[in-house]
């Protein structure tokens, strides 16, 4: 009997070791991303896209990028609709932001991303927060993710 019981026990602390062993390689994101990796690539290519366009100062390249619904609200309480935006003072950014964290979630065409950028931005001549966080939502039309609203977190004048 004791050698029945000691056997379950080795059995259970195997099973546990192996569970923790799994859990351990396990990439942290992984729970936390519940759309297919294709989507996760189309959304971040969306949200590189935006960055691009302003990038470029260009207001037609803007607002191609944004759907008629579009708006944006930032961390100072500004904000723009789809007609005001690419005619706006827009930041100045020297390069492509590094997007870390990015969670997507989806339903139909309509996407929500959540995201972290690292990036050297000014906006009316003051430093924007380098490291904030953005919530960006997209909606499809054709091929195409267009912008539909855009929250960024990043303190002004930093």
């Amino acid at each position: 009997m004791v050698n029945v019981v000691r056997g379950s026990v080795l059995a259970m602390l195997f099973a546990l070791m192996i569970g923790a062993v799994v859990a351990y390689f396990t990439p942290a994101g992984s729970a936390s991303s519940p759309e297919p990796v294709d989507l996760q690539v189309e959304v971040r290519g969306a949200i590189e896209g935006f960055f691009g366009a302003l990038m470029t100062g260009e207001p037609d390249k803007v607002a191609a990028v944004l759907a008629p619904e579009f708006q944006i609200l930032r961390s100072d309480g500004s904000n723009y609709d789809a007609k005001g935006y690419p005619d706006s003072n827009l930041p100045i950014i020297s390069e492509m932001p590094a997007i870390e964290k990015l969670n997507v979630t989806a339903e139909g065409d309509i996407a929500v991303a959540s995201y972290v950028i690292n990036v050297d931005e000014t906006l009316d001549g003051s430093l924007v927060q380098a490291y904030a966080p953005r919530l960006s939502v997209f909606r499809k039309v054709g091929d195409a993710w267009l912008l539909v609203a855009h929250g960024n977190f990043a303190a002004i004048g930093q």
